[in-house]
């Protein structure tokens, strides 16, 4: 028990590392400010004509029966594995963020249209589905919404790309879904599709995670 409750407090201690070099994963109140804080800074920059920005919600498929099944050991450390594996994805101007438990978010800066995201969002997921330290792979589903640098609204954004991950989620998951691919089909009125979301991403389980 007590070998146990060292290697959790290392874990939640290489969680802290990772949040100050990554913008991000770490305490729930202090991230969601600065990220927040962060991307609007980004999003009030009108200058930039070339740009196109795109917000992300990435959500781990199963997170609470891998931690059930496994343990929360390697839940755990699953989550610091994914961490660093955005961290080397993400560029260095961007934002990337753990929202809570087993979902991240991030802001993502192109040059061109919407194509190039996905590209990048692909091999996200498949740098994701690559086998865990307990041995077992896990999948991730991602929500993603563009919009051009001069016109793009950092809660408009971050809303449709919840909107399309609880769409991703809704199809079993591992898959990208981007708003403007649903857009047309969406019927459901904005205050239901926020509590579909709110489902989706559960708050409940940051408390395993963090110290």
């Amino acid at each position: 028990m007590i070998n146990y409750l060292i290697l959790r407090n290392r874990t939640n201690l290489n969680l802290l590392e990772l949040a100050y070099q990554t913008w991000g994963i770490t305490h729930q109140r202090v991230k969601r400010h600065t990220f927040r804080k962060k991307g609007l800074e980004i999003c009030s920059r009108r200058d930039e004509t070339n740009k196109v920005r795109c917000a992300v919600y990435l959500n781990l498929d199963s997170f609470r029966q891998f931690n059930e099944e496994k343990g929360l050991y390697f839940g755990d450390r699953l989550l610091v594995q994914t961490a660093r594996t955005l961290r080397v994805l993400v560029k260095e101007q961007e934002l990337c963020a753990r929202r809570d438990g087993d979902t991240f978010y991030m802001l993502l800066e192109g040059e061109t249209g919407c194509a190039v995201f996905k590209e990048r969002l692909r091999a996200v997921q498949a740098a994701l589905s690559v086998e865990s330290e307990s041995g077992v792979s896990i999948s991730c589903s991602i929500g993603a919404s563009c919009a051009p640098a001069e016109s793009a609204d950092f809660d408009r954004l971050f809303d449709q790309a919840q909107q399309a991950l609880c769409a991703a989620k809704q199809k079993d998951g591992s898959r990208c879904v981007f708003y403007k691919d649903i857009a047309d089909s969406l019927t459901q009125p904005e205050n239901g599709a926020e509590e579909k979301t709110e489902q989706v991403l559960p708050e409940t389980s940051l408390a395993s995670v963090q110290p």
